[in-house]
């Protein structure tokens, strides 16, 4: 921005009035007499796609992924389909969501999952309490 230069006075200040009604809307603490307490969402279920990595894409980038053994079933088989083509999902829960949570500290966002002979892309998000597994 130009800071308010060609503006009027009046200008200046209804652009000054509505920057702090902006950073108002966007502290959290604003509107919360309380203190705010963060703590980690404890889920219990989580979904998880899948796709497998087509085995003759070359990487281009210097960082290598570090690769994880998918902790069981098959991945080409496990879930059901879902768009976007060529993805699977499955809802885990219970026992294997404990295995597969004790996995997940050794991925990051471009670990490759080693399921039936192949590597899958696998991307997980907690399910929220008013979802069904």
């Amino acid at each position: 921005m130009d800071g308010g230069a060609g503006l009027s006075a009046e200008q200046q200040r209804a652009r000054a009035d509505v920057a702090g009604y902006l950073a108002r809307l966007t502290d959290l603490t604003a509107f919360e007499p309380n203190p705010l307490i963060w703590e980690p969402y404890s889920y219990a279920a989580l979904a998880v796609y899948s796709i497998p990595v087509d085995p003759g894409s070359t990487d281009t980038t210097e960082v290598q992924p570090n690769r994880v053994a998918w902790p069981w079933g098959d991945l080409a088989t496990l879930g059901e389909a879902v768009a976007p083509e060529g993805y699977r999902r499955v809802v885990v829960t219970g026992e294997e969501l404990k295995a597969l949570q004790a996995l997940l500290p050794r991925a990051t966002q471009i670990t490759q999952w080693e399921s039936g002979g192949r590597e899958y892309r696998v991307l997980f998000r907690p399910l929220l309490p008013d979802e069904a597994a």
